[in-house]
């Protein structure tokens, strides 16, 4: 008699800055921002970006899109590189 319809909702994360338009492409990434000359640049934007947990430990991850925000600052989108692997179907060793 019914139907029965899944419905799947979508959001996107939309980020307007002075020089584009930002939005979120991987269910598990962040969209992080922060300000040129902090130490997030040094880490992030490395050749092996990377970020530390609260026991200091490394944890690799994938830069997806990097934005200007300002002359001072970026929104970067960022996944780790395990949630990246995950999601493209990729077995890790």
């Amino acid at each position: 008699m019914f139907d029965n319809v899944i419905a799947k909702t979508s959001v996107n994360f939309e980020n307007r800055s002075t020089s584009g338009l930002l939005c979120k492409s991987m269910v598990k990434s962040k969209i992080i921002r922060f300000d040129k000359g902090s130490r997030w640049e040094d880490t992030i934007l490395s050749f092996e970006p990377y970020i530390k947990d609260d026991c200091n430990n490394k944890i690799r991850l994938v830069v997806l899109q990097v934005l200007l925000a300002s002359t001072t600052g970026y929104v970067v989108e960022c996944i780790t590189e395990k949630d990246y692997n995950e999601e493209l179907g990729i077995k890790q060793e």
